[in-house]
């Protein structure tokens, strides 16, 4: 008859452990991802709210999924880091960054 009351304690000492295991874990992550102030689910939200301003600047109204192929360096170039290069150095012409090779898939 013990067995059957051990298993029983067993069981539920077992589960009870594991729930605040699993409790842990969730108040860790939430912790790192939304109290920090450099979380990074938040620093993705501000660069892609940063990416898609930039973006509009760049795209005609009628297609806005698109950009000519030679604005793509001056983009690239007035994204901040860590999405674009961020600056020019003062003594370096934008025209004489090196071209890149787009080519238009078939």
């Amino acid at each position: 008859m013990f067995y059957v009351l051990f298993f029983i304690v067993f069981i539920t000492l077992q589960q009870y452990i594991m729930l605040n295991l699993y409790i842990l874990v969730l108040m860790q992550n939430f912790n790192e991802n939304y109290i920090n102030l450099d979380n990074p689910i938040q620093n993705f939200a501000d660069l892609t709210e940063k990416f898609k301003i930039t973006w509009a600047l760049y795209c005609d109204e009628t297609q806005i999924y698109f950009i000519k192929k030679n604005q793509l360096v001056e983009l690239l170039i007035y994204l901040e880091k860590p999405l674009g290069i961020g600056f020019i150095p003062e003594n370096q012409d934008p025209d004489t960054l090196p071209q890149l090779k787009l080519e238009k898939k078939t």
